[in-house]
């Protein structure tokens, strides 16, 4: 595993959307040796779900949580398991307490204290706006956009954000309390520029670590 005390890996990566996918992004970030971070609505301190690899493997993902601010508009919400098992079926995309797999003990997550640097979108498209407000992103932050469809983060970013596009034909499903990867194919990023972001470059240096432990990731 790459040492996190590596100057490229001082910066943890900070995730909105626990589904399926969200959450095998997480898993090849640590196994990297970066630090993940879930943004949650509520006082869960813990994610912990474990996640069935093509292979039959049985790898467990937990991640410490950090409260996210509250959407604008945002209502009170009923306890996700009496409308579905999807974890992120709520109008944030942002995980809601109660579902299988987390940890209510401890102390309640705090909100993110300085500028958010890296971040992982893997929430439902239509809720990405809902989902963005108000975090605190850094003017040039990075952000991996793993999501279906195109635009969704359209007008969401700052001028100076690097956007990457994240296209994987990977697919998941529910099994019990655990997530199933069904398909371990190729996975490709890109980088688009921004209107008034920099230009479009090579792979920065967080790929290659990740490279080396995502199988099948392309630039």
């Amino acid at each position: 595993m790459t040492t996190p005390a590596s100057p490229d890996h001082a910066e943890p990566w900070y995730l909105l959307g626990a589904g399926n996918m969200g959450l095998l992004a997480a898993h090849y970030l640590q196994r990297a040796g970066f630090t993940v971070i879930a943004l949650r609505r509520d006082d869960a301190p813990i994610l912990e779900r474990t996640l069935i690899l093509p292979n039959g493997d049985r790898v467990s993902v937990q991640l410490l949580c950090e409260r996210a601010p509250p959407a604008k508009g945002a209502k009170p919400r009923q306890d996700p398991r009496a409308r579905s098992n999807d974890s992120t079926n709520n109008a944030s995309g942002i995980p809601p307490a109660g579902f299988a797999g987390l940890s209510r003990a401890g102390p309640a997550p705090t909100r993110p204290g300085d500028p958010i640097r890296r971040l992982v979108v893997a929430c439902k498209a239509p809720f990405s706006a809902a989902a963005l407000g108000g975090l605190p992103l850094a003017a040039d932050a990075t952000v991996l956009r793993l999501q279906n469809g195109l635009g969704s983060l359209d007008g969401l970013l700052l001028a100076g954000a690097r956007r990457v596009e994240v296209g994987s034909a990977a697919a998941g499903t529910r099994a019990g309390d655990a997530g199933r990867v069904v398909a371990g194919n190729d996975t490709g990023m890109g980088e688009g520029a921004a209107p008034g972001g920099p230009a479009a470059a090579g792979p920065p240096a967080w790929f290659g670590p990740l490279a080396r432990h995502g199988p099948k990731l392309h630039w």
